[in-house]
């Protein structure tokens, strides 16, 4: 079964969303039906894969079926067992330092953008100073010190760690 396809872990966070249980069936006059808060009512599966899913948490003591007698009704509800809510929980906090990390690299790519922005702007700046210098070797080593800079921005804007690794490796070598 490919990993798109596992439905445990759906099942897993709808019942931890609601709180570590859920009435999943109920018995109406003999015959069991699906609660209106059931699962298969949650997540977007076909119902045998859902069941699939609600067997292998049992069986993997995640999950556990409990019966609840009243006044002329019979309540089964799934509920998380201790271990059940510690990996609901994992997960649940695995999800948000995930959220946490795309939303850095987001604000890293932008830092970076406007970085390199800024340093277009000054090398820009600086070639209209060197054409102002009067000796053409001096507007010409300018122009390659601009040149060289251009081409090192880019490769750290492409992978700055990387690059910085490089640049250091390359130093330790030479020294």
């Amino acid at each position: 079964m490919d990993p798109e396809s596992r439905v445990w872990p759906d099942v897993l966070d709808v019942i931890y969303s609601n709180g570590g249980s859920i009435t999943h069936w109920i018995e109406v006059q003999g015959e069991w039906e699906y609660h209106d808060s059931a699962v298969i009512y949650r997540i977007d599966a076909e119902e045998d894969r859902i069941q699939d899913a609600i067997d292998l948490l049992m069986s993997s003591e995640l999950l556990k079926r409990v019966d609840q007698h009243g006044k002329g009704s019979h309540v089964r509800q799934l509920r998380l067992t201790k271990r059940g809510f510690e990996v609901a929980h994992e997960r649940e906090l695995m999800e948000k330092q995930q959220e946490t990390m795309e939303q850095q690299r987001e604000t890293n790519q932008n830092l970076a953008f406007f970085t390199l922005i800024l340093a277009f702007a000054a090398i820009i700046q600086t070639i209209a100073a060197a054409l102002q210098l009067d000796n053409p070797s001096n507007q010409l080593l300018l122009l390659l010190i601009i040149l060289v800079l251009t081409i090192a921005i880019a490769f750290y804007q492409s992978n700055p760690r990387e690059w910085l690794q490089h640049v250091a490796r390359s130093l330790r070598e030479k020294f």
